[in-house]
């Protein structure tokens, strides 16, 4: 995909190729449904979600972007198109699905497909795609805000019990079956104290030990009366500052999402510096947060890069229109470019 025009193996690309066409012939059929639902057991399966489609998905477009290259290389134009059109489609059914991570492996997608639009733009004699990056930038490829509402509640579906803290009490044994849930994140997240299942007791309560005094503190500053911080058991009282404290962190950094990107990203920046200093100064009751919630400032400017390359591709498409239209070369400003609103194809005779 990288090497040069001139040195480009036409031969041995198509040879490739051919092993994939009966997958390629799918994959457009595919990308021009108007709706794709993967059928993801996310309510089921919690963060134990396995997402095998996705590594498949990212060789397909690699393929895929092959195959569009081999015929810019030929001239062929047309098809180079049609492939680059099946791949940004493709990379929009990956990135509108549950989880953040597939909305990442669709970003990507796309990202390899815009390389070949840039190369499109590139060649000589191409055809201007103004209206067509116009049409494509109209709305956001990807919605980061659609990407992180799994995110959000993750937690409760992978710990259901941890959902219901504000229904009342909850039993010494509902306690340790959260602590569980809780423990088992960790490890999963590649935490290295493994614990068995009849440790849970004694591990609770040390952990009740050790976070209670602190808990039923952070309960009172939040308004709860003394009668009834006392009325809950230690087990409630732990497990409402953790899961409290989870809750504030996510939701302040997690608020930014429906915010545009240009404003978002300093709150985003002063919420994760908030959790990382809250971690730092008391990592037992923060683990939650620190271990589970995503590095959102990398993923949201990840979003934000898609839309911005597509806006700056349609302006080098705008500058070309101009250039031809008038035949006096690059313009000084932006401002001066009026060609684009005036017609609607590459030839300089439609201007109007």
């Amino acid at each position: 995909l990288d090497a040069p025009a001139e040195s480009f193996p036409v031969d041995r690309v198509k040879t490739f190729l051919e092993r994939f066409e009966p997958a390629l012939r799918t994959l457009s059929r595919a990308a021009r449904y108007e709706d794709c639902d993967w059928q993801l057991p996310v309510r089921e399966e919690g963060f134990s979600l396995l997402l095998p489609h996705l590594s498949g998905m990212r060789d397909l477009a690699r393929v895929l972007a092959l195959r569009a290259r081999l015929h810019l290389v030929e001239g062929r134009y047309d098809e180079a198109l049609n492939d680059t059109r099946t791949g940004i489609n493709m990379a929009r059914h990956i990135g509108i699905s549950a989880t953040l991570i597939e909305g990442l492996v669709g970003i990507a997608v796309s990202q390899i497909m815009l390389d070949r639009v840039e190369e499109l733009i590139d060649a000589p004699a191409s055809p201007s795609l103004y209206w067509a990056l116009t049409e494509l930038g109209a709305a956001p490829l990807f919605s980061f805000q659609d990407a992180m509402r799994w995110e959000h509640a993750m937690l409760y579906v992978h710990a259901p019990s941890l959902a219901n803290l504000d229904r009342g009490g909850i039993s010494v044994e509902e306690y340790h079956r959260a602590l569980g849930e809780v423990m088992g994140l960790k490890n999963m997240a590649g935490g290295r104290d493994e614990i068995r299942q009849e440790w849970l007791p004694a591990t609770g309560t040390a952990l009740a030990l050790a976070v209670y005094p602190r808990a039923r503190r952070a309960l009172l500053e939040q308004g709860h009366g003394p009668e009834d911080v006392e009325a809950m058991s230690v087990a409630e009282v732990v497990m409402r500052y953790l899961v409290g404290g989870f809750e504030y962190h996510r939701d302040e950094i997690f608020k930014w999402a429906a915010v545009p990107f240009p404003e978002a990203r300093r709150g985003m920046v002063a919420a994760q510096l908030e959790l990382n200093e809250a971690v730092a100064e008391d990592p037992i009751a923060n683990f939650l947060p620190g271990l589970l919630l995503p590095a959102i400032t990398r993923a949201s400017s990840r979003f934000t890069k898609v839309d911005r390359r597509i806006a700056t591709l349609r302006i080098i498409e705008a500058l070309r229109l101009h250039a031809n239209a008038t035949g006096e070369g690059l313009p000084d400003t932006l401002e001066e470019v009026r060609v684009c609103l005036l017609y609607t194809s590459p030839s300089p005779r439609d201007l109007v």
